[in-house]
């Protein structure tokens, strides 16, 4: 994989790449969106602050360097398959979220200015509030967009990284005017990945998008979607606006998915259940991962995993699975060990007693939970990628689940 900037020298080194005989072995390119400070260091971080309220953060790259340069080198990357674009990161000291609006709106596009705080948690926090005038730089990454759209290529995976924080997401425009503006480039699509704030918990217009682009895909296999911050933060809130994605891939959609991975899911009283989902793409689906879950009626544990358990899943992971509004399924399990040499200090009882003399102290079982580490700790795993497991290692996982459920260990409605 080759890794570009959105800065005029390394996007020129690339154009001067393209030209060279091994141009024909490129097959993937990521993007990397760069913004930089314009102001001198000596007024980022003098002693001083800055309020001069102008526009300090833009990018290096013209609207007309990126149709030129990149429509050159699109044409002579002719085997290129996968592209990534990847969000400007903030900038040194830029706290994430936006401070104001110069222009109070709805519409990104009409934003005009936006403003940033300066992060004092960082040790040499800039003495200015960022500014970022943001339309030059959305019509920069919309030429870019626009280049990929008319290249010659057909991609096989289109991968949009990074923009889960509103002020970089409106950086693209919004989800909708994307996927209206790439879909002509991505109907032979098999891997989609998408990181953008998609604003779930206010309207399902960017699923509907999401889903007219997908719907008559019949090649893609892998599909992962995260929602952006907000809406992760906010999963255990119910709403329909996942409803229009479920239905498709609950419905009767024409492609057979291997692998799904989404982040900020909620599911839906009226959509199919993931039960059902998984079914319809059981013999194909290998990999789901679902973090950050709202899983409720009607879906229900003894379904989903039924489904899992009946399908060629072999890689399971789930994290902050919130089921039925009330708790949390995680991973953990009982560790045995058998001592097999005397220490009386490990053979101690509850009341501090020693074995009798007359007893034996070998062959004692120590019980626990296993370990896990702080970060795991909302996690479950099951998987079997490699096949070194025994062949019904899957099946039996998934279905003590369900005998969990039916003993009355999980409380399934």
């Amino acid at each position: 994989m080759l890794l570009c900037q959105t800065t005029i020298t390394s996007v020129e080194r690339l154009e001067a790449l393209s030209r060279l005989r091994f141009s024909n072995r490129i097959r993937a390119l990521e993007i990397y969106s760069e913004l930089e400070c314009r102001l001198p260091k000596s007024l980022r971080y003098g002693p001083s602050l800055d309020t001069t309220k102008s526009p300090c953060i833009g990018t290096t790259l013209s609207e007309s360097d990126v149709r030129n340069l990149f429509s050159a080198i699109f044409r002579r990357l002719p085997n290129l398959k996968s592209i990534t674009l990847r969000a400007p990161p903030k900038l040194e000291g830029m706290a994430d979220k936006l401070c104001y609006p110069v222009i109070s709106t709805s519409n990104p596009l009409a934003m005009g200015i936006m403003g940033f705080r300066p992060e004092l948690s960082r040790p040499y926090p800039p003495k200015h509030t960022h500014i970022m005038h943001a339309l030059p730089i959305y019509r920069v990454m919309h030429a870019l967009v626009d280049t990929i759209r008319l290249a010659p290529q057909q991609l096989e995976e289109f991968r949009v990284v990074g923009f889960g924080l509103k002020w970089q997401t409106w950086l693209l425009g919004t989800p909708k005017s994307l996927f209206e503006a790439i879909s002509p480039a991505l109907r032979g699509l098999t891997s989609l990945n998408l990181e953008l704030d998609m604003a779930t918990l206010k309207t399902d217009a960017y699923m509907l998008a999401l889903v007219k682009l997908i719907n008559t895909n019949a090649n893609l296999q892998a599909l992962a979607l995260s929602v952006g911050d907000q809406g992760i933060d906010k999963y255990q809130n119910r709403n329909e606006s996942w409803a229009p994605l479920l239905q498709l891939l609950g419905g009767s959609p024409p492609f057979r998915l291997r692998s799904l991975h989404i982040n900020g899911l909620v599911t839906s009283t009226t959509a199919p259940t993931l039960a059902r989902i998984i079914n319809v793409h059981s013999s194909t689906i290998h990999r789901i991962v679902l973090k950050n879950t709202n899983f409720h009626y009607p879906n229900t544990i003894r379904a989903f995993f039924t489904a899992c358990a009946n399908s060629a899943v072999s890689y399971y992971e789930t994290e902050n699975f919130y089921f039925h509004e009330r708790t949390m399924i995680v991973g953990r399990y009982l560790a045995d060990d058998i001592l097999e040499y005397d220490n009386a200090e490990l053979h101690e009882d509850v009341n501090n007693n020693h074995c009798d003399s007359d007893a034996s102290c070998h062959d004692w079982v120590k019980v626990n939970w296993d370990s896990f580490e702080k970060e795991d700790k909302w996690k479950l795993v099951f998987e079997n990628e490699q096949g070194q497991k025994r062949r019904s290692y899957m099946y039996d996982n998934f279905m003590n689940v369900v005998e969990m459920v039916k003993e009355g260990t999980l409380r399934d409605s």
